[in-house]
């Protein structure tokens, strides 16, 4: 029997190529990454944060939703993995995500353990960002603080 030989014509090959690539935006907005810390007192495990359909979630280390999750960022679409930062100097985590408007403009929202918005900031404008937020300890000093790189290589505080 003899193999069969596909031939590929170069319009099929691009087809192709096309139909795998995907862009920054649609990988950060697809595949987000859970967090895992304590971020409430009162549960007996650290607990997972994680994006589902464009709202945060929180489960106890038992498995169950949190109360007052899940969360929108108002009209936002979130475009970040959930990062936990203790931005307050206590043992307990704040949530930290990124979020898009339709105007393309990008804010850094809070949450705290309970769903409630702490705060939010607007990146600059014209800054554009597909990269999850990152927390670091600096040395010396008892909380977090966040760092944020943009398309254009720059470091956001």
């Amino acid at each position: 029997m003899r193999p069969h030989i596909w031939k590929v014509s170069a319009a099929m090959f691009a087809a192709a190529l096309l139909a795998l690539t995907i862009t920054e935006a649609d990988a950060s907005q697809t595949y987000f990454k859970p967090a895992i810390d304590d971020i409430i007192a009162t549960s007996a495990g650290p607990e997972k944060v994680a994006v589902e359909s464009n709202r945060l979630a929180v489960y106890t280390h038992a498995g169950n939703l949190l109360a007052g999750f899940p969360v929108a960022v108002g009209t936002d679409t979130i475009v970040s993995s959930p990062a936990l930062a203790d931005l307050i100097g206590d043992p307990l985590r704040e949530i930290v995500v990124i979020g898009r408007d339709q105007a393309g403009l990008h804010t850094l929202y809070i949450y705290n353990g309970d769903g409630s918005l702490r705060g939010s900031s607007a990146l600059p404008s014209g800054e554009t960002t597909y990269y999850d937020p990152v927390a670091r300890l600096r040395p010396g000093l008892t909380q977090d603080e966040i760092l944020v790189a943009t398309v254009s290589g720059k470091i956001l505080r």
